[in-house]
């Protein structure tokens, strides 16, 4: 509830800045000194002030960019591509977001079939994975807005179009909405991961000695089903599921 309750606040209204002028002087600091650090090959120093700024509650597309870009310089292709994947919450279009994300996926060594239904539904419901919840927030205000102003001007006006016009924007308005509360829902719930370790045994059950069913390796993504204790009830895209370690699973989003 805590993560639709953020998006939000965050869409529909500008929030105060969330540190002091000497706070926010030392995270420009940080940031920069992280940015001169990759330029000069310190992919090691830049990642570790990135992840600082994150620890300190900053947290935006460029920055997991960035992060995801150092990890990736340093051959860490799960960690790369779970920031990458992070980042692509905030920014959903950006080019070289996606450029790098692929890349990333393809010197992964499991190359896991979803088949074409994932795929299909992208296409079909495009705007669901090109806008950010926010994104829809904004659209969905909008058209929302829009269809109560031709309401307002329907009990005046009795003209054909605005009649058309009500009935269109009632639809997209109903569409926008149910997408918003499928894409919130899935921020605070749906919970999606990636391998860390460079190959971590699933098993038959939440213990080291039940069945191993069979191996993930550094940058697979899967889906958590549910969690018991240190361990993680984990599925793929293509039907296999099991349980890993919680300690080898870097957490996408979900809560």
């Amino acid at each position: 509830m805590k993560h639709i309750l953020c998006i939000f606040i965050g869409c529909l209204c500008m929030t105060a800045a969330a540190y002091g002028d000497d706070g926010q002087s030392d995270i420009s600091t940080i940031f920069l000194q992280a940015n001169q650090a990759y330029k000069s090959g310190d992919f090691t120093g830049a990642a570790a002030g990135y992840e600082k700024l994150l620890a300190a509650g900053m947290s935006n597309g460029e920055l997991l960019y960035n992060l995801g870009n150092a990890y990736l310089k340093m051959s860490d292709i799960g960690s790369a591509i779970l920031n990458y994947r992070k980042a692509e919450l905030f920014m959903p279009r950006d080019a070289d977001l996606e450029a790098n994300l692929q890349y990333a996926l393809g010197l992964a060594q499991d190359k896991i079939d979803c088949g074409e239904g994932e795929s299909l539904l992208k296409t079909v419901c495009f705007w669901y994975s090109l806008l950010s919840p926010c994104e829809l927030c904004y659209l969905f205000v909008a058209v929302n807005a829009v269809f109560w102003l031709l309401l307002i001007s329907r009990l005046f006006l009795r003209a054909d179009l605005l009649g058309l016009g009500l009935y269109v924007f009632l639809f997209f308005a109903l569409l926008l909405g149910a997408s918003l509360g499928v894409k919130l829902y899935s921020a605070a719930y749906s919970r999606t991961g990636v391998v860390l370790a460079g190959e971590v045994m699933v098993r038959s059950g939440s213990s080291l000695s039940d069945t191993v069913l069979f191996k993930l390796h550094e940058g697979a993504e899967l889906s958590v089903a549910g969690e018991e204790n240190e361990w993680l009830k984990i599925t793929l895209c293509d039907g296999k599921k099991g349980w890993v370690q919680k300690s080898s699973i870097g957490i996408v989003s979900g809560s």
